[in-house]
């Protein structure tokens, strides 16, 4: 009978160290995700105000060559 307590006892000890090694790195882990969520929300407001700005100067340059070629017209 101790001999079989031993291997069950063997035997859990081993399948729980399993577990323990079935751990999800770091890299998977709720704050890791919540790093990168907060790293690519930075970079894609970042791109959109870069974009508005972008259209902004657009529209004023093509507001100023509106205005010009009317006046030079009238």
């Amino acid at each position: 009978m101790a001999l079989q307590y031993g291997a069950e006892d063997m035997e859990t000890s081993s399948h729980m160290a399993a577990q323990d090694t079935l751990l999800p790195p770091e890299s998977l882990t709720k704050d890791f995700f919540e790093r990168e969520m907060e790293a690519m929300s930075t970079k894609l407001i970042t791109s959109w105000q870069s974009i508005a700005d972008e259209l902004k100067t657009e529209v004023f340059s093509l507001t100023n060559r509106a205005t010009r070629n009317k006046n030079a017209g009238n």
